[in-house]
């Protein structure tokens, strides 16, 4: 199947392997953003990874464009997109949390996330070393090709068409309750926190429930390495973790010398302080 691009284009000069992967590739894609590419080389350069592209010049001299460059730019407008439908949001959202959202948005576990649901990682061209590493399941690599997918349809069909097509597949988390998406960032932080220190993770244990079925409030205790570090409550299970790991960045932001004690690294208790206390 040849596929569809200029006459001059590096891409009609690839295995009829590749052509053939592309040309579906451009019909999956349109289908999943609602936009028909009027140069379909545009997409095919966000869909090569760097390595497909460095071999494909060692072993048939064939110069392919690779996604980076669209990936910067599809940062860029990803970027402008987000912050301006954050700031015209009825929710009138201060400036430091427009930041805090945004960025909780724009995380590679949130890109990764959508290039998944678009099945863009299947897409993508690798190097045969690259394909047996699994490329294509790296959150990374799923990350920056969906700003180079972003990157692509910006330069294709201007800023309105890839803000339409940015809030079209932002869809389902613009819908929900923004500012717990700045909740949902403190267990990711404190778990980043204490694997660079220790290489463990924290735990969270439900130590109380309390009120009637239809109110119920409970109770959450985050530990690390049998060393308290908060405890929170929330009216459902995942928002008092959320509140306990926030007061325990809090409390370690405080303390960072517990990090180093030695009554902190085995199995030592370290009492909670009245800043912790429900």
């Amino acid at each position: 199947m040849s596929i569809k691009t200029t006459e001059h284009s590096p891409y009609k000069n690839v295995s009829l392997s590749w052509q053939n992967s592309l040309s579906e590739s451009l019909a999956a894609i349109e289908k999943a953003t609602g936009y028909q590419f009027q140069k379909p080389e545009l997409l095919f350069e966000a869909l090569t990874h760097s390595s497909a592209a460095q071999e494909v010049q060692r072993k048939k001299k064939i110069s392919l464009p690779w996604n980076e460059r669209l990936e910067f730019l599809g940062d860029s407008i990803l970027s402008l997109a987000l912050s301006t439908h954050l700031t015209l949001h009825p929710e009138n959202f201060a400036e430091g949390n427009l930041s805090k959202i945004r960025a909780a948005l724009v995380n590679e576990k949130s890109l990764a996330g959508i290039a998944k649901s678009i099945g863009l990682g299947q897409m993508l061209l690798f190097s045969v070393g690259e394909m047996r590493a699994e490329g294509h399941k790296k959150i990374s690599v799923l990350a920056d090709a969906f700003e180079a997918l972003l990157g692509a349809i910006y330069l294709d069909g201007g800023f309105e068409v890839a803000e339409s097509v940015i809030l079209g597949l932002f869809q389902p988390l613009l819908s929900g309750k923004l500012e717990d998406l700045i909740q949902e960032d403190f267990k990711t932080r404190l778990q980043e926190l204490t694997q660079r220190s220790c290489k463990q993770t924290p735990s969270y244990t439900l130590i109380g429930e309390s009120g009637p079925d239809h109110n119920k409030v409970f109770s959450i205790e985050v530990s690390f390495k049998s060393v308290v570090l908060a405890r929170a409550e929330g009216t459902n299970k995942k928002k008092a973790s959320q509140n306990a790991a926030r007061k325990a960045l809090e409390f370690l932001a405080q303390n960072p010398h517990i990090l180093t004690k030695d009554s902190f690294k085995e199995t030592g208790y370290v009492p909670l302080n009245e800043s912790l206390q429900l």
